[in-house]
């Protein structure tokens, strides 16, 4: 499991990433990832989603994304 938020080895967005539009909230980020994914490649994205909007809402300070084989992450929130 993984803390959420700022810490160390902390995957920098890119530039179009750190400032997302004001209107635009994490769960529509997080969909527009997930439908991204490559088919075949055994990413489970849309659990991930779940978990990170459940992490969100809930205020939790954990956030657990081992065993999706996710190649790559979302924005996360700081």
């Amino acid at each position: 499991m993984w803390p959420v938020g700022d810490y160390a080895g902390r995957i920098t967005p890119t530039a179009s990433e750190a400032s997302p539009a004001a209107n635009t909230s994490y769960y529509t980020l997080w969909q527009t990832w997930a439908n991204e994914a490559i088919v075949g490649e055994g990413e489970q994205r849309d659990i991930a989603v779940e978990r990170l909007y459940a992490c969100l809402s809930n205020q939790e300070s954990i956030l657990d994304l081992g065993e999706l084989n996710l190649r790559t992450l979302p924005l996360l929130p700081a």
